[in-house]
């Protein structure tokens, strides 16, 4: 806090997080993932699987991880690697297109040996690729995309004009994240075919269709949620098929595929699966109607539920009169907008500053939200 006016101003640092490092501020003060983390520090770490997970970090030597062979974090806490979380802010990492929370954005990529998605590992069985214009196939590492591998094809080698990526999205949560880590595997693949001597196009060629069109993901069931640690609920009838070409205007493909993701998930959001979610983390401080003193532009909300978790973990015992000991620790006025937030302490911003520690710092991830920005169009 800096002073009276402007008690939930950012500072430098925060300034300039990503949608991450938001995340981490909140999950890093979760005790479910503190007992966890200590739980996996008695195992020893795997050599390689460390080796691997510090190949992707800017300064390893300085990055504490525990069992880096262990991955149920991914499905836990939607974080890469168990990280420990007295790190006050997430490790840098070397490549801009990686990802601390990537288990949570990468959609589901065509693979005609997958036959579910689900909360478990992917079943696989032996069949040849049905389609015959050529496909990739990235390799999904903890952190991003790895090495690109051609799927086979029943006619050997076709050179066709497109060169079609294909993905399922699940709108049954925020599609901004999916959609970035989308774009990144596109142009992963249009490196490709551009050094296999293939030119692009102009011509813009997209699809967002129902699960089960045509043949991509025909042979796939979508049991249950892409993010596990928001609804335990099947939510197949929420995923759509995403194609785009890869040789074309990436970045206006995924505009059209992005507006029409949003369009379906605005359209569920009366859902019960759907609603769950925060209708709104705004930016700006909250206020009413007619109230002459709103809180200067330099205050923002997020930061404001962050300093509330903060001081939930030093009355965590005290749960009848943790409100008016917070309110007490903030030291706002009772009068304008500070008054507002005070009167909503207990209902709204202690709700919301727990559920972000505990799950909806998925949210964040899902919705591409900082500190510094506000949710556009997908809450």
């Amino acid at each position: 806090m800096t002073t009276t006016t402007e008690p939930f101003s950012l500072t430098d640092a925060e300034k300039q997080f990503g949608p991450d490092d938001a995340a981490w501020q909140f999950l890093q003060l979760s005790e479910e993932y503190r007992q966890a983390f200590r739980l996996v520090s008695k195992m020893p770490n795997d050599r390689n699987a460390l080796a691997a997970i510090q190949s992707r970090l800017d300064f390893p030597a300085s990055v504490r991880i525990a069992s880096a062979q262990d991955t149920t974090c991914w499905r836990k806490f939607g974080i890469a690697a168990w990280l420990d979380p007295t790190h006050g802010e997430l490790p840098r990492l070397k490549c801009v297109d990686d990802s601390w929370f990537f288990p949570l954005n990468r959609p589901v990529q065509e693979n005609p040996r997958r036959l579910e998605v689900s909360d478990e590992p992917p079943l696989l069985e032996g069949r040849s690729n049905s389609l015959e214009a050529p496909r990739l196939l990235a390799e999904e590492l903890a952190f991003g995309y790895g090495k690109l591998a051609p799927l086979p094809t029943p006619n050997g080698r076709v050179r066709y004009k497109e060169r079609m990526l294909w993905a399922a999205i699940d709108c049954s949560v925020p599609i901004d994240g999916q959609v970035a880590a989308l774009e990144v595997l596109a142009k992963r693949h249009r490196s490709y075919w551009r050094d296999d001597g293939l030119l692009t196009t102009d011509e813009c060629i997209t699809y967002v269709e129902e699960i089960d069109w045509e043949e991509v993901f025909a042979h796939v069931r979508f049991r249950r949620a892409h993010d596990r640690g928001i609804v335990e609920e099947d939510t197949g009838h929420l995923w759509r098929v995403v194609g785009i070409n890869a040789l074309g205007p990436i970045r206006m493909e995924i505009e059209e595929c992005r507006r029409r993701l949003q369009q379906i998930f605005h359209q569920h959001l009366d859902d019960k699966l759907v609603t769950r979610w925060p209708k709104r983390f705004p930016r700006s401080m909250p206020n009413v109607p007619g109230n002459p003193s709103p809180a200067p532009e330099s205050n923002c909300y997020l930061k404001a539920l962050l300093e509330v978790a903060w001081l939930l973990q030093d009355y965590a015992g005290e749960e009848a009169n943790q409100a008016k000991h917070i309110a007490r620790e903030l030291q706002l006025a009772s009068q304008g907008w500070q008054r507002v937030f005070l009167n909503e302490l207990e209902s709204l911003h202690i709700v919301h500053a727990k559920s972000l520690v505990t799950h909806h710092h998925r949210w964040l991830v899902h919705a591409q939200i900082t500190f510094t920005e506000s949710p556009q169009n997908n809450c």
